[in-house]
């Protein structure tokens, strides 16, 4: 079976510096706040061409913190499209926030004439949105800049999640660069990730950064002085930080050839398999999704595995059709319950052979409508 992605292989190709990164960590005997987190911090925030850089343990914590950050409090709607697999839902949920559903585009990302209708919405019921967060999905670039337009006539903040987007860039903006403040997950499977779990938050501002700096280590302003509430400990480990500093000069390559490897399958596809990467627009490989014709997915990833090629449903429940998430749905969101009920990928990571590459443009050639 040709896998959904292969860890292995990335750690296979970079074992000796990141054998290095273990043993340097273990003689230094520093196991939290050291050496490393600062480097990685500070080389992070360099590629972003962005004032600060915050690493923290994950990147759900990182869109708690970004919320708690810009001053979200129970009760305060969030906007966020519902085909993200729900975890800015379950980072509102997590401070007492509302999440406030808005529609996507077919493409999946988000829509700025739906989160425009939603505003108006919840002004109508007396209600009203204090920040967005915007989800590069897929490691496709949303349209940030048309949704910073809106949501500055009201006042309203913008966290981009960037969780599957570092690298990916429009205008030579890079992803995590347009918004108010902006989130990372290096959860292991991302483009670039930790041997566990790590995240990160980042900004221009320097006040957003001293929230989170602080909020991250139990809202202290010095050691044991507590003076922001709400904190909690989401710290990023020394031992991850160092070995993302040793896969993080890999990052550009390694899209470039994801991005390659995406196109080879989008020539390869049928006609009638609808397309949801644009190549035009700040793509980085993280995931190839396809959108299948309405209620043949099943019968189409079962291709696949016959052909011995693993498939993925990302994310087969829209955040409102899960049973553990509650907010609102105040505009229509037909087109996202389209997308969920459509959408699959294919394996996609810099280190398939150019075997399975050609096994899986073969199975896309081949596929009947």
């Amino acid at each position: 079976m040709i896998p959904l992605n292969d860890l292995s292989r990335e750690i296979e190709q970079l074992k000796p510096e990141l054998d290095n990164a273990f043993n340097s960590f273990m003689a230094a005997g520093w196991m939290v706040n050291g050496s490393n987190c600062e480097k990685f911090e500070s080389e992070l925030a360099a590629y972003l061409g962005i004032e600060h850089a915050i690493g923290v343990a994950n990147g759900t914590d990182a869109l708690r913190l970004a919320m708690l950050a810009i001053g979200l409090e129970a009760g305060d709607l969030v906007a966020m499209t519902g085909n993200a697999g729900g975890y800015s839902a379950v980072a509102a949920l997590s401070i007492g926030a509302v999440p406030a559903w808005f529609d996507v585009r077919p493409n999946g990302q988000a829509n700025v004439d739906s989160f425009v209708e939603l505003v108006s919405e919840a002004a109508r019921a007396s209600k009203s949105v204090k920040a967005v967060v915007i989800t590069h999905l897929f490691g496709q670039m949303a349209d940030v800049g048309a949704i910073v337009r809106e949501a500055e006539k009201h006042g309203i903040k913008v966290i981009e999640d960037c969780a599957q987007a570092l690298g990916a860039k429009v205008d030579e903006h890079l992803a995590g660069t347009l918004s108010d403040i902006a989130t990372l997950s290096f959860y292991p499977t991302k483009n670039l990730g930790a041997l566990g779990d790590a995240g990160a938050v980042v900004t221009k501002s320097n006040f957003l950064a001293g929230r989170v700096k602080s909020l991250k280590q139990y809202g202290w302003s010095q050691k044991y002085h507590n003076t922001e509430p709400l904190g909690f400990n989401s710290r990023l480990d020394e031992i991850q930080a160092a070995f993302l500093r040793v896969k993080f000069p890999m990052l550009d390559q390694w899209n470039v050839r994801r991005v390659e490897i995406m196109r080879s399958f989008d020539e390869a596809a049928p006609s009638w398999l609808e397309r949801v990467i644009d190549f035009e627009v700040g793509y980085n490989g993280h995931l190839a999704p396809f959108k299948a014709l309405l209620g043949e997915r099943t019968k189409v990833r079962a291709w696949f595995t016959d052909l011995g090629i693993a498939t993925e449903v990302h994310y087969p429940l829209a955040d409102f059709d899960q049973v553990g998430l509650s907010g609102l749905r105040l505009v229509s969101l037909s087109e996202t319950s389209d997308f969920c009920q459509r959408v699959f990928s294919l394996p996609l990571f810099p280190h398939l052979t150019s075997d399975e590459v050609s096994a899986i443009t073969r199975g896309l050639a081949r596929l009947n409508g």
